[in-house]
């Protein structure tokens, strides 16, 4: 199994010269197996890859999977330029959780009103297929996934995601609240949050906030890395990928931060890693 991160950033993409080596694109992780990949939100990075196929001169796929967290601008502003949308015969597939009462095909379908983009569905020389799921376990492309709610006020999931070929388990949690530990009113939720991730190969977590920040962005439905590290050790995860930076964070800010961090994890006993885009990384 193989990940590659296309969009690392959280709320809004920060291209330019202070963010390099880190990326500027909003949440995007492709995972591939030998049964099939898929795409984990789709934030700006969902359109970094599709550029990075067209240049590597790859013929067009004749359809493209994506599992959103949750329909926030950041993890949804790639799907109305996708490619497959606009290519006769294309299919975007778009899979995630519903918000109450609000089904998921709507949430999608407005993103291509009048007030928000310049052309609407009868435009589209490709098809949107939209399917919602729920918290359990379904397959998708090969791939055995488990979706658990995790804490950021609209409904959330994070993915367990199993590859059955090679038995190893990938972990993606963006936009997760982890508080200050076992002793806040998120207890019972934090307990079968641990049980969710227990002995994972791979878990990439929310740091999006520094902890001299953390203080003051209490219930904005984020963590820090030291809280990250606290629940992988905890839970006897085997790697650590920081992910969903603040776009306010340059690449020195977040080289401070990540060492930050790294000593942490050092002392936790944890293996740490800093989610950078365009990088790739193998499961074994």
């Amino acid at each position: 199994m193989q990940l590659t991160f296309w969009g690392v950033r959280g709320s809004t993409p920060v291209p330019g010269p202070g963010t390099i080596r880190y990326g500027g694109n909003t949440p995007c992780v492709e995972v591939r197996g030998a049964t099939g990949r898929i795409f984990l939100d789709a934030g700006t990075g969902l359109l970094a890859a599709a550029r990075a196929e067209a240049a590597a001169g790859r013929p067009p796929r004749a359809d493209t999977t994506v599992l959103i967290s949750h329909t926030h601008w950041d993890h949804i502003q790639g799907l109305t330029l996708h490619p497959a949308l606009y290519r006769a015969g294309g299919v975007l597939r778009v899979i995630g959780p519903s918000q109450g009462r609000v089904p998921l095909k709507a949430t999608i379908e407005r993103l291509l009103a009048p007030e928000y983009f310049p052309v609407g569905p009868e435009a589209l020389a490709g098809r949107l297929d939209v399917a919602e799921v729920i918290e359990g376990r379904f397959e998708v492309n090969g791939f055995l996934v488990d979706a658990f709610r995790v804490h950021h006020g609209v409904v959330t999931f994070g993915y367990r995601i199993l590859e059955t070929t090679s038995g190893k388990s990938f972990i993606f949690i963006t936009d997760n609240e982890l508080g200050d530990g076992t002793a806040s009113d998120l207890s019972a939720w934090r307990e079968a949050m641990v049980r969710f991730v227990r002995d994972g190969d791979l878990m990439v977590h929310d740091a999006m906030w520094r902890e001299q920040d953390w203080p003051g962005r209490r219930g904005w439905g984020h963590s820090t890395a030291g809280q990250a590290i606290e629940l992988a050790q905890e839970a006897g995860v085997r790697q650590l990928t920081l992910y969903h930076y603040d776009p306010a964070l340059d690449d020195d800010a977040l080289d401070a931060y990540v060492a930050l961090a790294a000593a942490a994890a050092a002392d936790a006993g944890v293996s740490l890693a800093a989610a950078r885009e365009g990088v790739t990384v193998t499961l074994e």
